[in-house]
């Protein structure tokens, strides 16, 4: 099979940071889970001087936080990353004529 180059001269700068924001918010689902059971054990085991209803509430504020402000965070950054990464792109690729890609 014949392989053909391509040439990408130019990224739009939003779609790039929609797509790396919506990576980095997977990312930070991720951590978000991480860190809302680790609370949660955390609160299970040494909560000392704490009722279970009050570990209880600690560990699903915490949990509300990570799964959701998180990822919130997260992808709020890495779109912000993906913007600035898309418009160096765009200028270094205005002085070297492109990035050549071969596909198959």
């Amino acid at each position: 099979m014949a392989s053909q180059k391509l040439l990408i001269t130019k990224i739009n700068p939003t779609s790039l940071g929609n797509f790396v924001g919506t990576f980095y918010a997977v990312i930070g689902v991720a951590i978000g889970l991480i860190l809302a059971f680790g609370s949660a054990i955390s609160v299970w085991v040494g909560a000392q001087g704490w009722n279970f209803f009050q570990g209880l509430g600690f560990g699903l504020a915490v949990g509300i936080l990570g799964v959701v402000i998180y990822p919130f965070i997260y992808f709020i950054i890495g779109w912000i990353q993906g913007a600035i990464f898309g418009l160096i792109f765009n200028v270094a690729t205005s002085y070297m004529g492109g990035l050549e890609i071969e596909t198959k």
